[in-house]
């Protein structure tokens, strides 16, 4: 199977494929947050650390474009705002975009 582009009028379906999706990748053991802005400080806590917390804490992660194909179904994608997309982490590449080979999926959730 080919996979072929969608006209980008048309609404989202299961199945689509999107180019340069942010990727987020971080180790939740390990987050550097910022601990003070004004003196440009930052610290290296855990997520249990952070989620005991009651106001939002910055933190900077890595990110990256990848490929992703929309998992949600038809009748789901067509009302939602963020359906769920899967990173196609490697993909075999032809002249029409990408074809399924031997491709491992990774989940994500990604906004279009």
């Amino acid at each position: 199977m080919i996979y072929d582009f969608p006209n980008p009028q048309a609404p989202i379906r299961q199945g689509d494929i999107f180019r340069q999706i942010p990727h987020i990748e971080f180790d939740p053991a390990r987050l550097l947050v910022v601990a003070d802005l004004l003196k440009r400080q930052a610290e290296v806590l855990d997520w249990l650390q952070i989620a005991v917390r009651t106001e939002r804490t910055p933190a900077l992660v890595t990110l990256r474009p990848v490929y992703a194909i929309v998992i949600t179904q038809d009748c789901d994608a067509a009302r939602l705002i963020k359906p769920s997309l899967k990173n196609i982490v490697a993909a075999n590449r032809n002249r029409s975009g990408l074809t399924p080979g031997k491709s491992r999926f990774d989940s994500r959730t990604a906004v279009r």
